[in-house]
C-alpha cells in the first residue's frame, strides 16, 4: 500500500542536476541537518526518495561517503542525478529500512519525514540505532500530532502538488509527540529539537530530533 503511493508520487518531487548547483540552503530541515554532516565519515540518508538531500551533501561534501536507501521507484531518480552529477561519494539502494544494512555502521543517519509513514515503524526503529555507530548522530523528522489536526481545518496553500499530495492523501500516517519520540530512542541522549517546526502546518508540523549514541551496548 506504502511502497505502491510512493512508485506513483515519487517523493519529494524530481528535480534536475542544476538545481542541485543552484541551490543555496535556504531549506530550514536542510540548514539542520548540515550542521551534523561536516567530519561525518559515513552518512546514511534512510527513505531518501528521491535523493535530494543525500545528492546534494554528497556535492557539498565530497569527503564523505553517503549512503541512500529507499524502498520506491523514487530511487531510479536519486541514481540518475548522482550520475549527472558525477558523484563518486554516493550509493543509492533499493530497499526497505527494516531490513537494510551494511558492513560498517554509520556516523551519521538521516531519517527524514519516514518513520511515520512505516506501520512496522518499531523494528525500523530497532535497525536504525543498529546502523547508527558509536557517538553517531540520527537525526529523525516526523509530524506532530497538533499540526496533523490543524491541518485538517486550516485553509493552507501547498508549494507544490507532491507535497499536497503525500500531506492530504497518503495511505498510512501516524504522528508523534515529544514525549513519544523520546520514548522511542531513550537509549540516546537528545541533543536537540525544533520546537517551532510543529506550527509548520503545510508539512504536519514536521519535526526534527537529533539523537547522540553514547551507550556501546545499544
Amino acid at each position: 500500500m506504502i511502497k505502491e503511493f510512493y512508485d506513483k508520487h515519487n517523493f519529494p518531487g524530481h528535480y534536475t542536476s542544476d538545481d542541485i548547483y543552484s541551490y543555496l540552503g535556504q531549506n530550514r530541515f536542510i540548514q539542520q541537518i548540515d550542521k551534523y554532516i561536516p567530519g561525518s565519515k559515513r552518512v546514511l540518508d534512510a527513505g531518501c526518495g528521491t535523493g535530494f538531500i543525500s545528492n546534494y551533501f554528497a556535492f557539498k561534501y565530497p569527503e564523505s561517503h553517503f549512503y541512500g536507501v529507499d524502498f520506491s521507484s523514487a530511487i531510479e531518480h536519486a541514481r540518475c542525478i548522482s550520475s549527472e552529477l558525477s558523484l563518486s561519494n554516493i550509493v543509492h539502494f533499493k530497499g526497505d529500512i527494516c531490513e537494510f544494512g551494511l558492513q560498517d555502521s554509520f556516523n551519521t543517519i538521516i531519517c527524514q519525514g519516514v518513520l511515520h509513514h512505516i506501520p512496522n515503524y518499531l523494528k525500523a526503529v530497532k535497525n536504525l540505532k543498529k546502523l547508527l555507530s558509536l557517538n553517531g548522530h540520527l537525526l529523525i523528522g516526523v509530524y506532530h500530532p497538533f499540526s496533523k489536526k490543524a491541518q485538517k481545518i486550516l485553509p493552507l496553500r501547498y508549494e507544490s502538488d507532491i507535497l499536497k499530495t503525500d500531506q492530504l492523501k497518503n495511505p498510512f500516517e501516524l504522528s508523534f509527540t515529544k514525549n513519544q519520540v523520546c520514548k522511542l530512542f531513550h537509549e540516546f541522549r537528545l541533543v536537540e529539537y525544533d520546537p517551532f517546526s510543529l506550527f509548520n502546518f503545510k508539512n504536519g508540523g514536521l519535526t526534527i530530533y537529533v539523537f547522540r549514541k553514547e551507550n556501546s551496548c545499544v
